[in-house]
């Protein structure tokens, strides 16, 4: 059996969760549940990065409660949405703080990690560094491209001597065409590594809240730590399947595989790069205003209808404006008039003439093709082999009069027992026929 090991981001918990976060919950959930259904034995990490105190400050709260209150919260989300994960990433575990410390010893005695000064134009909501060249100035404030605001800041600081790899990460992307999906991702990552890539600050020298450098006070910057979680399930994995949202590609397409590399450590197989929810055709943002809160949706619609709606649309190809109208119109066009109504048609006619139901899994050439999709990790293609074959089930129930073919029919149930457990993997739970049929949702 295969072990497969796939992540999510470990979510920054600036706020409760956003239906950004939410997706991207989701998509490794059901991955997950997919490739368990086909054989694999399968680790799914998720969790929380909880370094920094700007979002305690703005709540109004100490630090420890602050973070111990969102990883209550992001972990009653996920399991209200049946985010069915393995491991629980928290960056405040000792398992996590032992790791990093041990990494960074490991990288300073292989020459990666020395001490130097840094410059330059620091946003301290998006924790990042920007070059001058990207500063916009208005009225004497300094903005980053984020619109965040930035200021010069000079300090002691530790560097990871990545530029020594940049051909070898250039030459690792030659080589592996495949690691990227989409694809044509790989465009941003080598234009940022062939123009931009430098030696890179990874601590501070105050005493900010976060994990301290094994040598002195220095706190490690949190981009750098949260990296490394991913480690603790690293070892012994077949195949390893990251999911990221394409705000961080270049944290994860990049910086993470210099440090994996420095360290001699294999790199994943794949990272699966999705778009951005759009509300009103715009970012979500919450200076705007425009956040869906994932905990709001649950007093609209159900799990269900969120779930296989998120994955019917298709975030990997572009960014989609989010239309609950059209999320509730996909459930109930495919999954209530198609599969749920085939299941009920052809159960009826045996239930009518007292056949017994049995549960009897048969292989189908179909699942082959479908069986192919997961191990691409192709969700799009997935879902639409899986409504391809409800179709064609469909039109051979017409076609063929099975109300009067009593052999047939039960062949027919059959199959589409074994069809809907892929539906069940989507959904995260055992298909409830009456529920789909006789509960329309409109808004």
């Amino acid at each position: 059996m295969k072990n497969i090991l796939i992540t999510t981001p470990i979510f920054y918990p600036n706020d409760n969760p956003h239906i950004g976060t939410l997706y991207t919950m989701i998509l490794g959930d059901v991955l997950s549940r997919l490739h368990k259904l086909i054989g694999y034995n399968v680790t799914f990490l998720t969790g929380l990065d909880v370094h920094g105190n700007k979002a305690a400050k703005a709540a109004g709260s100490d630090i420890i409660s602050y973070l111990n209150n969102k990883n209550d919260k992001y972990q009653q989300i996920a399991q209200q949405y049946r985010i069915e994960y393995d491991k629980w990433i928290f960056t405040e575990d000792k398992e996590h703080k032992d790791l990093v410390c041990d990494f960074w010893n490991l990288l300073k005695l292989k020459g990666y990690i020395y001490k130097g000064k840094y410059a330059g134009y620091y946003s301290i909501s998006d924790e990042t560094f920007y070059k001058e060249e990207e500063i916009i100035r208005n009225d004497d404030i300094l903005y980053a491209p984020t619109g965040s605001t930035v200021t010069f800041q000079e300090f002691d600081c530790y560097f990871f001597k990545g530029s020594i790899l940049q051909q070898k990460i250039i030459d690792f992307y030659k080589a592996n065409d495949k690691f990227l999906i989409p694809e044509n991702r790989a465009n941003e990552c080598l234009g940022f590594i062939s123009i931009e890539y430098r030696d890179l600050c990874i601590s501070r020298s105050d005493k900010s809240w976060g994990i301290k450098t094994p040598d002195d006070d220095h706190t490690i910057y949190v981009w750098f730590d949260a990296l490394l979680n991913y480690l603790i399930e690293w070892k012994d994995k077949t195949h390893i399947l990251q999911i990221v949202g394409k705000d961080i590609l270049i944290f994860h397409g990049v910086h993470f595989i210099a440090i994996l590399m420095a360290a001699d450590i294999k790199i994943a197989d794949h990272l699966l790069v999705h778009n951005w929810w759009l509300f009103d055709n715009e970012k979500m943002s919450k200076s705007k205003g425009n956040v869906v809160m994932a905990e709001n949706l649950l007093e609209i619609i159900n799990i269900e209808i969120i779930r296989f709606g998120f994955i019917y649309t298709n975030l990997i190809s572009s960014d989609k404006q989010f239309d609950l109208n059209q999320i509730i119109n996909i459930y109930n066009t495919y999954l209530v008039n198609k599969i749920s109504n085939l299941h009920y048609r052809v159960l009826s006619i045996l239930l009518k003439h007292n056949i017994t139901i049995e549960n009897h899994h048969i292989t189908y050439d179909r699942e082959s093709k479908i069986k192919y999709s997961i191990e691409k990790y192709d969700i799009n293609l997935c879902i639409n082999l899986i409504i391809e074959w409800a179709n064609d089930l469909n039109s051979y129930v017409e076609e063929n009069k099975i109300w009067s073919n009593l052999d047939l029919a039960q062949q027919i149930f059959q199959e589409i027992l074994s069809l809907l457990k892929y539906i069940e993997a989507i959904l995260g739970e055992k298909l409830n026929i009456n529920k789909m049929l006789f509960t329309m949702y409109k808004i």
